[in-house]
């Protein structure tokens, strides 16, 4: 009896110890899945470990398990990936905030057939309010993907890490350490996710990017008329703040000044190395097309220019542009007036 009851024990507490490992390893998996009726919906992430502000690919998966075609008759988005914070409380989705193409389309899934679509998100929050997308904070999140037709699925959450960022700071200065003020600092390339920044150094030359990934990275230096003056490598960690001071030489102005006025709104100055004095090239027209769209809308925007005509006093162009290659729905077009150096901008988020 007594080994009876024994082997009973150890078995009651295997398969409590044993179960408690498979939940700890489904947080680690990188798949999640949901079903109703015959409709079986997967989610597959690329990775389960990001920094803050960094992307996750989703590959989703609907598939007829059942012995009669489906037919869906809908629009874009197909799919959605809900955020959750460790209480199960709802942070964000990837679908608020963005533009989608306005069409109805039919979707036929045969039995033992599937409907598939790939999604990258780095998990910022719309702000309603602001029209801003806001980063994430670090920490355990849970992430589940959903089917947006009728029946609606959600499939299990995802474990998901946000791990800490770190930062840089430093002074840029003359060869007689006078600081120099208003110039521009950014991140333009390193060996993970770097954030689109882009701060100023104030009246003491003083710098500070903060929710920097830990890697090296490339950080350049532009003067008021946008020129490159200065360049430096820096290793970030995380949870520290790393030093990254520059010595400028000399600050070189031989640049265009447009000034660009955005949804009748709000204006910024656009610098451009062209000399349009003796007229404009092609080449000269898309740079003002490109400096504009990236002064206005950040340097990592995806886009694409679709149509560009000029003159000798002005500059038509249109983009179309998004968050991601799934988000290509949003337009931005400018007219340059090269008399007045005035652009006109409109676009849409």
């Amino acid at each position: 009896m007594f080994v009876y009851g024994f082997i009973l024990a150890c078995l009651t507490l295997g398969s409590s110890v044993i179960g408690a490992w498979s939940l700890f390893q489904g947080t680690r998996n990188n798949g999640a899945w949901g079903q109703k009726g015959d409709l079986e919906l997967s989610m597959i992430v690329d990775k389960t470990v990001i920094f803050a502000g960094e992307y996750i690919e989703f590959v989703f998966t609907l598939k007829n398990n059942g012995d009669e075609k489906m037919t869906f008759w809908m629009g874009p988005p197909f799919f959605d990936v809900y955020l959750y914070d460790p209480n199960d409380a709802l942070v964000a989705k990837w679908t608020e905030g963005r533009g989608f193409p306005e069409y109805i389309e039919k979707i036929v899934v045969k039995p033992g057939e599937n409907f598939s679509e790939t999604i990258r998100w780095n998990l910022y929050s719309y702000n309603n309010e602001t029209g801003d997308f806001i980063p994430v904070e670090p920490g355990q999140y849970g992430i589940s993907g959903v089917w947006l037709g009728e029946p609606r699925i959600e499939t299990s959450k995802v474990g998901t890490t946000v791990k800490e960022t770190g930062g840089i700071e430093g002074t840029v200065t003359d060869p007689e350490g006078n600081p120099l003020a208003g110039m521009r600092i950014c991140i333009i390339s390193g060996t993970t996710f770097f954030p689109e920044i882009a701060v100023e150094t104030d009246e003491e030359g003083y710098y500070q990017i903060g929710s920097i990934p830990q890697g090296t990275f490339e950080v350049a230096v532009h003067d008021r008329q946008g020129n490159s003056i200065g360049l430096g490598s820096v290793t970030v960690r995380s949870g520290e703040t790393s030093t990254l001071n520059f010595v400028i030489q000399s600050v070189p102005s031989d640049v265009t000044k447009f000034t660009a006025v955005v949804n009748e709104m709000r204006s910024v100055d656009v610098l451009v190395h062209v000399d349009i004095s003796n007229g404009l090239t092609e080449e000269d027209a898309e740079l003002i097309a490109e400096a504009t769209f990236i002064e206005v809308m950040g340097e990592r925007v995806l886009h694409q220019l679709d149509t560009l005509t000029f003159n000798d006093t002005q500059i038509k162009a249109h983009y179309t542009w998004g968050v991601d290659e799934n988000d290509m729905g949003h337009v931005f077009d400018m007219t340059a007036d090269l008399t007045k150096l005035l652009i006109t901008v409109a676009h849409c988020r």
